[in-house]
């Protein structure tokens, strides 16, 4: 049984906590452009304020996290989105010990029928191209691939899904 609902306050060391195992994982793996400014505490702050924070819980534990920006991030404009009123997902993490296992396709999907409620018409996603875990799970869910940008100093395929 899982629950996918709005992270809360309380809920800040347990995403963090997922955080830093996702980012020590992903530099030994070399899968994850995740470093140590990225994400961080101030980030996430910024998440729970604006209510863009989302958890998956399995028998009382988060074992997911996933964050909607209402809007699209500027830097990624110029790609050749449908027009559409799209949301913006990032920093979709699983903890280690539950990856491979289905989550993040269960938080993807819990994540797209949210935005599609709240009236979106589409999601957007960047994946690192080092990511393979993740470009490999939004090609299976049946994402469009607008391909490669280059920002925030990293290379990144660029994910459209209709919703």
């Amino acid at each position: 049984m899982y629950i996918f609902r709005k992270a809360v306050l309380t809920n800040k060391n347990d995403i963090l906590s997922i955080y830093k195992a996702v980012k020590e994982k992903g530099e030994m793996d070399g899968t994850s452009d995740w470093d140590e400014d990225y994400p961080n505490q101030e980030i996430l702050r910024e998440d729970l304020k604006n209510a863009q924070a989302y958890v998956l819980i399995s028998e009382g534990k988060i074992i997911a996290a996933i964050t909607m920006i209402e809007e699209d991030e500027p830097d990624i404009q110029s790609l050749s989105w449908v027009k559409a009123k799209a949301c913006f997902l990032v920093r979709l993490c699983v903890s280690p010990e539950y990856q491979g296992k289905g989550i993040g396709e269960k938080v993807m999907r819990y994540i797209s029928e949210y935005a599609k409620d709240k009236g979106f018409e589409a999601t957007h996603h960047l994946a690192a191209k080092v990511n393979e875990a993740a470009n490999r799970l939004y090609v299976r869910m049946g994402y469009r691939n607008l391909g490669l940008i280059h920002v925030y100093d990293t290379d990144f395929n660029a994910y459209e899904m209709l919703l």
